[in-house]
């Protein structure tokens, strides 16, 4: 049985844009839900000041996070009015695919790439 995998990514939202961003999120995970059944989490948080917004995601396996990069850059480049990406993180063992087409995000983003394959245990409750 594969392993779930966490993938946050942390972005810097512009000046402004919070409202209409937040508007723009709510829009775009609901397609994300229901295209990306292996997507099981996908959450959004933004800091105090509006000036951050981390994303949450939680995948089923590494077919999931597969399927889930299907079609992120036309995300990307929709969410381009409102945030600026700053970093990823990689909780678990994804292809090497996925791995390479992460790194090259971090790359042409000039942004870090934390990435811990090894899974020592735990749970995900669902429901």
């Amino acid at each position: 049985m594969s392993s779930p995998i966490v993938f946050i990514s942390h972005n810097r939202l512009k000046a402004g844009t919070r409202e209409r961003f937040a508007d723009f999120y709510r829009s775009e995970v609901e397609v994300i839900k229901a295209e990306k059944p292996g997507t099981l989490t996908h959450l959004a948080y933004v800091n105090e000041s509006g000036t951050e917004v981390t994303f949450v995601h939680v995948l089923a396996d590494a077919d999931a996070f597969d399927a889930h990069l299907q079609g992120v850059q036309a995300r990307v480049d929709a969410s381009r009015d409102f945030i600026e990406s700053n970093g990823f993180e990689i909780y678990g063992a994804p292809t090497a695919a996925t791995l390479e087409t992460m790194r090259g995000y971090a790359q042409s983003n000039q942004v870090s790439l934390r990435i811990l394959p090894a899974e020592v245990g735990g749970y995900i409750r669902l429901g």
